[in-house]
Order: structure tokens, then C-alpha cells, then sequence
């Protein structure tokens, strides 16, 4: 199996990916077949929206929209304090005596 160099355009890889994934084939072996590391169709699919237009454009295929990143939230009851992380509002102290 041979792998595509890093940093180079992934359009022909991208291509054969699909062409295998349109003929039915898992992720696994149309990235096998088109000889590509999934975790580069992967990141390609984060990077590149055309790609991912397309991925998601096959017939049968599932694949989750893109998510945007999100910050976790922190339940009520805690706060960030810079420089000693989260901290539960009853351990924190307000300077008084």
C-alpha cells in the first residue's frame, strides 16, 4: 500500500477516495484502496469544506456535520481562577479576615 507524501495536494488522493467510497466500499477500504492513512482523509475532512461537501454527498454514507469548537462549560457552582484552574465557590476565598 502506498501513502501519499505529507504536505503535498490531496486532490488526486481525495478523488480516489471517493471513487472507491461511491462503489460502496467502507472508509477503511477506500482508503486502503485509493492509499490513504484515514487519518488524513479525516483531518482532510476537517480542513477542506469541499471535501467534506462531497464525503457527505455519497449515497448511504453517514457522516456527522461539522462541529464547531466549543468551550465546556463550567456548572455554576464553579469559576477559573488564572493561574489555579477551576475552583469550587465555597473553597475560594474573597480576602476578608
Amino acid at each position: 500500500m502506498t501513502y501519499t507524501s505529507p504536505g503535498r495536494a490531496p486532490n488526486r488522493a481525495c478523488a480516489r477516495f471517493l471513487k472507491h467510497l461511491r462503489q460502496g466500499r467502507s472508509v477503511r477500504a477506500a482508503a486502503d484502496a485509493a492509499g490513504v492513512p484515514r487519518s488524513s482523509l479525516y483531518k482532510w475532512r476537517q480542513t477542506l469544506p469541499e471535501f467534506a461537501a462531497a464525503w457527505r454527498a455519497v449515497p448511504g454514507r453517514r457522516v456527522p456535520p461539522a462541529r464547531p469548537p466549543r468551550a465546556p462549560a463550567l456548572p455554576a457552582e464553579w469559576i477559573e481562577i488564572p493561574g489555579q484552574g477551576r475552583r469550587h465557590i465555597s473553597t475560594v476565598r474573597t480576602g476578608g479576615p
